[in-house]
């Protein structure tokens, strides 16, 4: 597995600027716009940690983490969002966030 990270969210500037950071650590990242765009490339699972919007359009942050759960159940996820919302991260949290 090649270690990286990946960073899913809709908004460009949110992924953009933390990979920026990450490339000056030496650290690989990959960036995609939806749930579905990160299922669809298959190398984009090949990471060490999933940085991932809750708010998604389509497939949302918490679909897509339930969905990794049964084949990727050591996968970290951490969860970033611009809303302040304690029922979803409660969710994101009891899933293995």
């Amino acid at each position: 597995m090649e270690h990286r990270i990946v960073i899913v969210d809709d908004e460009s500037g949110v992924r953009i600027a933390p990979r920026r950071l990450f490339k000056v650590a030496g650290i690989k990242t990959k960036g995609y716009a939806s749930a579905e765009d990160y299922l669809d490339a298959p190398s984009g699972r090949l990471c060490g940690c999933l940085i991932l919007d809750h708010g998604l359009p389509g497939m949302s942050g918490l679909q897509l983490q339930n969905h990794l759960a049964a084949t990727h159940p050591r996968l970290a996820v951490i969860f970033i969002s611009a809303r302040d919302d304690a029922h979803i991260g409660a969710q994101a949290m009891a899933a293995g966030a």
